[in-house]
């Protein structure tokens, strides 16, 4: 599943493309319409600008509710700059804070001028659902927001070289199969992120399978 309407509006065709040729069935989610996630096996949040539509993303709780549960039972998401954000606590704009999904112990504020903005590079740390440790990962990155509260055990595994990332030079938050961070990949430059989205899912398939004999 891929968010999909004006607030998550940012994706290279070639990301999608890319996965449709892997073998992945591409599900288009409104997360302001939308109530009900489907029986999906990752979940795909792109860029965008959610801070010009948050009050209808707030007010869709029954969505960013399945999302959370399906994050804790394991679900991979992989949000990039505004799938981040949708992520976090809460969102500061214009002096008003906004409830979100809290999927991750971050709270981001919308500023004036750019956070961060020109090409970007990183390289992967530590282990994550996505992309083989040592990995070096190209990009770009171009936000207003920045994330101003964190919970310190947080794990990071992105070493930021080029760029500003969420904070300290770090990037790539990461919460069970959850993957967040600033970067905007394009697939053609970054195939492995392809392979660890396909296998990614190809793993929590097997693990609903696996849950569902159990309980059967």
């Amino acid at each position: 599943g891929y968010f999909k309407d004006q607030s998550f509006s940012f994706y290279y065709p070639e990301n999608l493309e890319m996965l449709s040729d892997a073998s992945a069935e591409l599900i288009p989610i409104s997360p302001t319409n939308d109530t009900e996630l489907d029986d999906l096996d990752a979940v795909y949040i792109g860029g965008g600008f959610p801070e010009t539509n948050l009050t209808k993303l707030e007010l869709n709780r029954e969505l960013m509710q399945s999302l959370k549960l399906m994050a804790e039972d394991g679900l991979p998401i992989y949000a990039e700059c505004g799938g981040l954000m949708y992520l976090a606590k809460d969102v500061e704009w214009k002096g008003k804070k906004y409830s979100l999904t809290n999927i991750l112990p971050i709270r981001i504020k919308m500023h004036d001028k750019p956070q961060g903005h020109g090409y970007y590079r990183a390289v992967v740390q530590s282990e994550n659902p996505f992309y083989k440790v040592g990995t070096q990962i190209n990009g770009h990155e171009f936000h207003y927001s920045a994330i101003y509260e964190f919970d310190e055990n947080i794990n990071s595994v992105l070493s930021v070289i080029r760029g500003n990332g969420c904070f300290d030079k770090r990037d790539g938050l990461v919460y069970k199969n959850v993957f967040a961070s600033y970067l905007h990949i394009h697939a053609l430059a970054s195939p492995e992120w392809v392979n660890g989205m396909i296998e990614s899912a190809k793993k929590f398939k097997e693990l609903k399978k696996t849950k569902i004999l159990i309980e059967g």
